[in-house]
């Protein structure tokens, strides 16, 4: 029997960021509310305790990643166990978006994050991804069955307040100093870590062969991965800095002003995982296509909705990618967003309740 019997159900999200401030925006209705919990995943049972009358129907996990510390994640492994039993006995369900289906972002002791994984898996009665080509992949790394598996997409930006609050943008203008108006610009616009380390080094690649082969082309990398890679691989950052036709800003500079002064023709995207990055859908919300490095869970989005075109690793077919790019189809771009939309999302985790 759930604890809440109010006409209203709630479900608490221990991780409330832009996204579920989006699928709350467009969550129809007024019998389901998406709220922030009021405490972390250990406290809130306590506090479920001693807050009976509000205590939420389900609760939604999202983000698994580890810190580096042994001692710290054998601690964050028991209260999730801990956790995780406490929400069976008072009957609250438990809903699990697994973002980065493969491993999480951030994972330095594979055998605690198994245990983690592992417990979601059958604690969990409904688990969440963001695109129907990963139900499949799921299954695969996870090893759950079909019909455990709902799919909570993203969706449109209409707001461009909403789209500079969740990825921290500047309104202002960039000082751009090296590029040229006229040329075909491929944006690179990503915060820092680990994983963005590859889509800078494809446009090294990119930025080689376009001067080689005399294809008209220049690239702007934007966003907390510049910092990163100055702070982390300097090598990279200098080799960057000295291509004539790349241009590096550090900060959060938005799409839309480099759309507005003609510095934003595409969209590069290169995620070594398996999951779908949220400025994918920031850049189709803005009528640009994306450009995906070939074997990566983007490019095989990018071919299957014909969203833009996708590159090898070693940039041998820059030119018929920059062609194909050229014969973006809208309508498409259309039935991209038509499929995938923010409401989508918010029916689907309705249904853990």
């Amino acid at each position: 029997m759930a604890i809440n019997q109010s006409k209203t159900k709630r479900i608490f999200f221990f991780s409330f960021d832009g996204k579920v401030e989006e699928w709350k925006r467009h969550l129809p209705g007024s019998d389901v509310e998406f709220l922030q919990s009021p405490r972390s995943m250990v406290m809130l049972p306590f506090w479920v305790m001693r807050n009976w009358n509000k205590a939420p129907n389900a609760v939604v996990i999202r983000y698994l990643n580890q810190k580096y510390s042994f001692h710290q994640e054998v601690i964050s492994t028991l209260k999730l166990l801990f956790a995780l039993l406490f929400f069976r006995v008072l009957f609250i369900k438990i809903g699990w978006i697994c973002h980065n289906v493969d491993r999480e972002t951030k994972t330095y002791f594979p055998n605690l994050m198994k245990i983690k994984r592992t417990a979601l898996k059958f604690s969990a009665s409904h688990i969440f991804v963001t695109d129907v080509l990963l139900v499949e992949k799921l299954i695969k790394f996870v090893g759950i069955s079909k019909n455990k598996i709902s799919i909570c997409t993203f969706g449109a930006f209409g707001s461009t307040k909403t789209i500079h609050k969740h990825f921290k943008l500047s309104e202002g203008k960039p000082a751009i100093k090296k590029l040229v108006h006229g040329l075909m610009t491929g944006v690179c616009a990503n915060g820092g870590g680990p994983k963005r380390i590859r889509g800078a080094e494809l446009i090294l690649e990119m930025s080689y062969e376009s001067l080689r082969e005399k294809i008209p082309l220049q690239f702007l990398i934007t966003g907390g991965q510049v910092l990163y890679i100055k702070n982390n691989n300097l090598n990279l950052y200098r080799k960057l800095s000295a291509q004539p036709n790349i241009e590096l800003i550090e900060g959060n500079i938005s799409l839309e002003c480099l759309k507005e002064i003609n510095f934003f023709d595409f969209s590069i995207k290169c995620y070594t995982d398996y999951s779908v990055p949220l400025g994918l859908y920031h850049s189709i919300s803005l009528c640009k296509p994306i450009m995906a490095e070939n074997g990566t869970f983007v490019s095989e989005m990018v071919e299957y909705y014909s969203l833009g075109s996708t590159v090898e690793s070693d940039c041998s077919n820059l030119k018929e990618a920059i062609e194909k790019l050229k014969e973006f189809d809208y309508k498409k771009r259309e039935a991209f967003m038509t499929r995938n939309s923010w409401e989508r999302g918010a029916l689907a985790l309705k249904k853990l309740v």
